[in-house]
This record gives structure tokens, C-alpha cells and sequence, in this order.
């Protein structure tokens, strides 16, 4: 400050000898000057004490705020993390809870297991030696059909279907049967059940079968049921059997149905010149000493025909595939009536003596030889040699280019190659020119054309044997 300055320099000056009014006089001044200087400072530092405390005051309240907004914030996050810890706590006893029920459930499934539902009456399959009813959409009424109890035979009615149960003792070896009030029942015609596990089925059909199929751990059950009879098929398979003129045969034979223990007795029929010549028993070989209940197979075609004429309610038939007679039969006359049906079957068919053959051209299937019949064509044979056995023949067609004649030669020894022949009086022959005759028995030929050839396609088996000539 210069005025403070100048005012200590005049007093140093003064300090020589000077006259005291000045020094009291300058020190007045100072003590002004002093009161006015320490007036301002104390004014400064007022107003810088002011200003800060207002600074202080300021910083307290935002600190008071911070505090106030961070309590909050503590307090928001106390109360969020609470819940948190109360739904957790919440959650973990709920999937106590759950846990719990899950194995007690489970324990029930356990407890399921080792003790088998108990069963009801219907059809049943074991399964690691416990039994379990099989479901399907089916009808089954079982029905009790002698005064015993349990009843030995019980009725099942199914689909048009009444097919006769008998019961049996020991279950040991059986894996499906069926079920009623406690004991087991298996069909008294063992084709009419069949359980199968490996889902494999044949196409073969039989009237009133159930088959019960346990595949990939699924349980399925169907029924046969009734499917109208095929006349046509019947005569078409009596026309193919009396075709092969078999006369001399014998084949195992029992009749099926609610008759007398001798009656259904299995027996085996020797049939000679299309007659029964005798019959034995099959559990004896004891011979049967009247045949009249037994029949031919010409008989049993008759039988089952008569039955479709008198209109039988159900007819089942099946054939053999290679000979075309009757091996298994069904008849129910009266749809419902009890006990009225009636069936066969026959199994071991043999033929015993080779059937005579005819003049004419002849085939072979399955080492057996039978005539080739075609009507429509004329064969007119002459013999070119006088001996006994002609060892050339020449044949004629009734056609306008074959009437000179086709050579054919005798065959001393047929070879078992050859499947086709000319049969005349018990010898064979083949034509001098071997592309004059030829046999496809699948039918398949070649288009070339050969004036006078004789061509014989098909089999007996399916019916389409037959001969042309060109």
C-alpha cells in the first residue's frame, strides 16, 4: 500500500528532532489510516467469510441430498434384493415340492409294476411271465356252454363269428390266450389264434381268425371276419382237379364239429378208381369199419356246393395250390343256431398210381404227366410203321397246310429234360424236326413264324394251359 508506505517513511524522518505536535499529529493520521485500513480488511474478510460459509452451506445441503438420494437408493435396493432372496426361497421350495411328487410318482409307476393290473376277461399276452389284457376296438362276448364250473368250453362271439374255447390247466408254454373269470381258454381249432412278435403276417385268410401281433412294444389285435363266398372259384378249382384225372389217392381227412368223439376221429382215406376203397384210424391204424361218413374229393366238392345251393349262411373254403382239391372247409347253415357248424380238413395228400393218360400231346409239372386238351383241334394220326410199336407216326392237323403231315419219331427213353411229348398208346414221340413243337409254361414266346407248329403255353396250376397251331 504506498500511502502506508509513505506515512512510515515521514515518521522515520521525523524521528531527528522534530516538534512533538507533528509526530502526535502523524500519528493520528496513522491510527486513521490504520482504523480505515483494518475497517476495509475486516469488510473483506467479512464478505469472504460470508461467501464461504454460503459455499459451506451450499456443499452441506448437496451433500445432505447425496446422502438423502443414496439412502434412498440403499434403501430401493435392500427392498429389491429382499424380494429376490424371498422369490428364490419361494422357487426352491417349490421344486421341493415338486420333487416330491415326482418320486412319489414314481414309486406308484415301481409299485405298478411289480404287482399286475388285475385281469379282465378278454384276450391276454405275457409279457416277462405277467400277463396283460390286450385292448382293441372289438366286441367279444364269451359265453359259458357247459354246466361245469368253470366251464370246459366257453363260446366266443365275434363278428358273425362263434367260435368254441376250451380251457386249459397249465399256462406254462402259452404266451397269449384267453381270459375268462380266472382261467385260460385256447380255441379248439388252434388256426383260429396266432400271436405273432416279430410283425411279420402271412396273406393267407381264414374265417373268424383273431391275431394278436406284439411288435416294437405295441399290442395289436384283428378279426377276419366274414367275406362273401366265391362259387366261381369253387367250380374253376373242381374243373382244374378233375382236369389232372387223379383217381388212385389217399389223404388224411377229419371232420370238424360238435359230434361224437368217432365221428371226428382223424383218419387217413385210400381212395381207387375215385371210390374209397378203406380208412384207418390215424391214433390206432385200427380200420374204419363204416366208411359212409367219409367222402372222395369229387364228394367234398359236391358237399360244399350243395351247402351254397341250399344257401348256408357262412362258406370258407381253402385249396391246394398245386392239385386244386378242397383242404380246408367251413360251413354255418343257420346263422344262429348253436352247434350247427361244421368244417374239414385234410392234410398228406398222395397219389398212388400215375393217372392214365390219353392220346395226344402231352406236359409234365412236378415229375406227374397230363393231357393238353384243345377241343377246337382235330388230330388225325397215322402210323407209318407196321410193328406193334410204331417207331414213326405222322400227325395231321386239321388245317389246310398241315394236311400232308408232320413226322414225329418214338422216343424209346423220355429224357427228363424234355417236358413236352406226343403220347400215343403209351409211347412218347417228338417230331423229326424238333423246332415243330415247342412249350412255354410261362407263356412267353417268340414272335417267328413256323407254318404248322404246335405251340402249347401256361400250366395246369393256374389254369392257362393250351395249344395253338401255326
Amino acid at each position: 500500500m504506498p500511502i502506508l508506505t509513505n506515512l512510515f517513511k515521514q515518521k522515520e524522518e521525523l524521528t531527528s528532532p522534530e516538534p512533538e505536535k507533528e509526530i502526535n499529529l502523524l500519528e493520528e493520521k496513522l491510527r486513521k489510516i490504520g482504523t480505515e485500513t483494518n475497517k476495509t480488511f475486516n469488510f473483506f474478510i467479512n464478505e469472504i467469510k460470508n461467501e464461504s460459509k454460503e459455499r459451506r452451506d451450499n456443499d452441506d445441503t448437496i451433500s445432505n441430498h447425496i446422502k438423502d438420494e443414496g439412502k434412498n437408493r440403499l434403501l430401493t435396493d435392500n427392498q429389491l434384493n429382499s424380494r429376490l432372496d424371498q422369490t428364490i426361497k419361494e422357487r426352491i421350495s417349490d421344486n421341493k415340492s415338486l420333487l416330491d411328487q415326482i418320486n412319489n410318482l414314481n414309486k406308484r409307476l415301481d409299485n405298478l409294476k411289480d404287482k399286475p393290473k388285475k385281469l379282465e376277461n378278454g384276450f391276454i399276452i405275457k409279457k416277462n411271465n405277467i400277463w396283460y389284457n390286450v385292448e382293441h376296438k372289438y366286441q367279444i362276448k364269451a359265453i359259458g356252454i357247459t354246466r361245469s364250473l368253470p366251464p370246459t368250453v366257453i363260446s366266443l362271439r365275434y363278428s358273425n363269428c362263434d367260435v368254441r374255447y376250451n380251457i386249459i390247466r397249465d399256462v406254462n408254454n402259452i404266451e397269449c390266450c384267453f381270459h375268462y373269470n380266472g382261467y385260460y381258454y385256447l380255441p379248439q381249432d388252434k388256426d383260429l389264434l396266432r400271436y405273432l412278435t416279430d410283425g411279420s403276417v402271412t396273406e393267407d385268410y381264414k374265417f373268424c381268425r383273431i391275431t394278436v401281433i406284439n411288435f416294437n412294444n405295441k399290442v395289436n389285435l384283428t378279426i377276419e371276419e366274414k367275406i362273401p363266398f366265391d362259387i366261381k372259384q369253387l367250380d374253376k378249382q373242381l374243373k382244374l382237379w378233375k382236369s389232372q384225372n387223379i383217381k388212385d389217392y389217399s389223404f388224411d381227412f377229419r371232420w370238424m364239429c360238435f359230434c361224437t368223439p368217432d365221428y371226428t376221429r382223424p383218419v387217413n382215406i385210400v381212395v381207387e378208381d375215385n371210390k374209397i376203397n378203406y380208412a384207418v384210424y390215424l391214433d390206432s391204424k385200427e380200420k374204419v369199419k363204416d366208411t359212409s361218413y367219409l367222402m372222395t374229393f369229387d364228394q367234398l366238392f359236391k358237399y360244399v356246393i350243395d351247402a351254397y345251393r341250399n344257401r348256408a349262411w357262412d362258406i370258407k373254403v381253402s385249396y391246394d395250390k398245386r392239385f386244386n382239391f378242397i383242404t380246408d372247409n367251413y360251413i354255418d347253415r343257420i346263422r344262429y343256431a348253436v352247434d350247427d357248424e361244421k368244417g374239414f380238413k385234410i392234410e398228406n395228400f398222395n397219389i398212388l398210381k400215375q393217372h392214365k393218360l390219353e392220346n395226344g400231346f402231352i406236359v409234365r409239372e412236378n415229375n406227374i404227366w397230363y393231357n393238353v386238351k384243345d377241343k377246337s383241334n382235330e388230330i388225325f394220326v397215322t402210323r407209318m410203321t407196321e410193328s406193334l410199336l410204331p417207331t414213326q407216326l405222322t400227325l395231321e392237323y386239321n388245317k389246310k397246310e398241315c394236311r400232308e403231315g408232320i413226322n414225329y419219331d418214338l422216343v424209346r427213353t423220355p429224357n427228363d429234360e424234355v417236358i413236352c411229348y406226343y403220347y400215343y398208346n403209351g409211347n412218347y414221340y417228338l417230331p423229326k424236326n424238333e423246332r415243330m413243337l415247342r412249350y412255354s409254361p410261362s407263356g412267353v414266346i417268340t414272335l417267328d413264324y413256323i407254318a404248322c407248329r404246335v405251340t402249347i403255353t401256361g400250366t395246369l396250376e393256374d389254369n392257362s394251359l393250351s395249344l395253338s397251331f401255326k
